[in-house]
């Protein structure tokens, strides 16, 4: 006996496994996209590729989390969003930080993987069914739309970088294409082939984060960020305070690299480290502000430098010191930058005012995140070993910044020229 079904009604869709399997494809790829430009940052040279990509990867962290949530929604109860991904996939993601350099990396991410990944998102709305599979298609939908303006972004990188450099990395953007094409693309709905092993980029060793904190060639050389003396009026406390937050770029560099050093912690882990390097990169671009309105040059005029990490790593530590000294900096910092906030307001300087108010807002949930890892790392019941670390990780810094005044390889000279010569001109320019 047959069964009796209305007809009339038939369109290409996906089913409700069918459609997790692909979302989890994309998941994966957001993941790694987040962790790839995270673990680079540090050694990106160029200042404008420097400043750009920790809201891309802040973004694909948030793209990543309601990826997931979707496919553990299409899945419950079944709880493997993490595991068994497509080897050829994996595969592929982990060639994105294999490309050296600047260019290599960036075109690897913005000409080959991004465009990918694009493709693929359109692929799923184009078969997914728009009553059914809405909430899919609304957070697909939201992501290209961040999508169009992190492009934008990314072309503008690509445009900062020496086209000598460019034209040699077409090779690596030669092979990380022809491997997405082996793969049959990001969601492999296209035919598959022979991975390039024979092509000259392939093969390459897995990436290591390095230990030193990378800038612009055209920077002057510098050792330390902040001045060696307390400022004397307020001007030099403007001045000071600016380049303490134009610097804080090695705290968006430092929880980059975790996601790279750490890749077991929890999911949370990365959205919380996600937030908090694109936080401290826009306590980098507040000052900075500052600093360029008010006549001062990057690099030229104040250091920019990364001396935080060279504390730990010259002193023989790892990433878990360099996490406790972002912690042992954060957990004063609530209270000094509400003092802050009412001496510039004090002084008339509502913009920096501002500027300290919405940094205090940040501090305060990365102090949460400084505590919540470390003690996850440590073990919640260790709580003298987690207090011990932070006091290791503060002495770390406190005897290499000692050492570095005291036998004069801070190499401020030349800039604290530059700063009081700057502070000067400004005031007699009031004053007249």
């Amino acid at each position: 006996m047959t069964t009796d079904t209305f007809g009339n009604f038939s369109r290409p869709r996906h089913d409700v496994d069918r459609s997790a399997s692909l979302l989890k494809h994309l998941y994966l790829v957001e993941r790694e996209q987040m962790r790839a430009l995270a673990a680079k940052h540090i050694g990106i040279e160029s200042w404008t590729a420097k400043n750009g990509p920790p809201r891309h990867w802040w973004l694909a962290s948030r793209h990543a989390d309601s990826l997931r949530e979707r496919v553990l929604e299409l899945r419950y109860p079944r709880r493997d969003v993490d595991k068994d991904h497509d080897p050829g996939l994996t595969a592929f993601l982990g060639e994105l930080t294999k490309g050296g350099a600047d260019a290599e990396f960036l075109l690897g991410i913005y000409r080959v993987l991004r465009p990918g990944l694009a493709a693929g998102y359109r692929a799923y709305v184009a078969e997914a069914d728009p009553i059914a599979d809405a909430p899919s298609i609304y957070q697909i939908e939201h992501i290209l739309f961040d999508y169009e303006r992190a492009q934008a972004d990314g072309e503008a990188f690509l445009a900062s970088l020496d086209p000598a450099s460019v034209e040699v990395a077409m090779r690596w953007v030669d092979y990380l294409s022809r491997s997405l094409e082996s793969i049959g693309g990001i969601l492999g709905l296209d035919s598959v082939a022979e991975p390039p092993r024979d092509h000259p980029c392939a093969g390459r060793p897995d990436y290591v984060v390095p230990q030193k904190c990378v800038r612009p060639k055209e920077f002057a050389p510098a050792r330390v960020e902040s001045p060696g003396r307390a400022p004397k009026n307020h001007r030099e406390q403007q001045v000071w305070y600016a380049i303490d937050h134009a610097n804080e770029v090695w705290a968006a560099e430092a929880p980059g690299g975790f996601m790279w050093q750490m890749p077991k912690m929890p999911w949370a882990f990365f959205t919380d480290v996600a937030r908090w390097s694109y936080d401290e990169m826009r306590h980098v671009q507040l000052g900075a502000r500052r600093l360029d309105a008010w006549g001062f040059e990057m690099g030229v005029d104040y250091p920019m430098v990364g001396d935080p990490v060279d504390a730990i790593y010259e002193q023989g530590g790892g990433p878990l010191e360099l996490l406790a000294l972002l912690y042992y900096f954060e957990k004063d910092a609530p209270a000094h930058r509400m003092v802050t906030k009412k001496e510039f307001t004090a002084m008339d300087d509502t913009d920096t005012a501002i500027d300290t108010d919405y940094d205090w807002a940040d501090e305060t949930i990365h102090l949460k995140y400084g505590f919540t890892w470390l003690q996850h790392i440590v073990g919640a019941s260790k709580p003298d070993e987690l207090k011990a670390l932070v006091e290791r990780a503060g002495e770390m810094w406190n005897t290499w910044i000692a050492e570095r005044w005291a036998r004069g390889e801070d190499g401020y000279g030349p800039f604290m020229e530059r700063i009081e010569a700057r502070i000067s001109a400004t005031a007699a320019g009031h004053e007249r």
